[in-house]
């Protein structure tokens, strides 16, 4: 992911909070509620992910500490979302491509079968999910064949992306935003 795909992301996760935070508060100021207080906020967590890249079995040391692979990520998000019950857990792409063997060598189904696992609310490709170009993006979220691992589930996380568009039709290959709903109260994403 470049510097700037890392920045707009970066740019678009602090709109999102921002937006969100604003439109929870709005919402729930403007309906009659049980409580004490006419203001009731809701502290949403968005937990994000990039550029793991199918690092299944990569490690190293940081800061004195083991970090990297599948059981290291996973075991962090959990814990994190185990702190608020308002989570939801977002990639912003790069989950796949450039991957060690232990997923190249299956078409990345390894990688994908593990973000499965691991619930994710909402992803958007980056530039490395088309590495084996557009038919093979989709067939990674939606299923398919391919010759060499026959048929793929897919991913059960919803894509979005507003910006990789079909060059015939001029329409978005993805759905250009996905709503989750925390709470009662609609929360937008949209992937970039």
């Amino acid at each position: 992911m470049s510097k700037f795909q890392a920045i707009s992301s970066l740019f678009i996760l602090v709109f999102i909070i921002i937006f969100v935070t604003y439109k929870i508060s709005a919402y729930s100021s403007n309906h009659s509620t049980n409580h004490s207080t006419s203001n009731h906020y809701i502290q949403v967590h968005l937990l994000g992910v990039n550029d793991f890249h199918g690092q299944l079995n990569k490690y190293q040391m940081v800061s004195g500490t083991m970090a990297g692979g599948a059981e290291y990520l996973a075991a962090h998000l959990k814990k994190y979302k185990q702190e608020n019950p308002n989570t939801l857990l977002v990639h912003a792409g790069d989950m796949v491509g450039g991957s060690p063997p232990i997923s190249s060598q299956f078409k990345d189904e390894p990688t994908i079968e593990f973000l499965n696992l691991l619930h994710f609310d909402v992803g958007t490709p980056g530039n490395h999910e088309l590495d084996q170009g557009v038919n093979e993006m989709k067939r990674l979220i939606y299923g398919g064949f391919n010759k060499k691992t026959g048929y793929f589930q897919g991913a059960n996380t919803s894509y979005s992306s507003a910006n990789i568009i079909d060059g015939k039709s001029g329409t978005p290959l993805l759905p250009p935003y996905v709503i989750k709903q925390i709470d009662r109260i609609n929360i937008g994403l949209s992937g970039w």
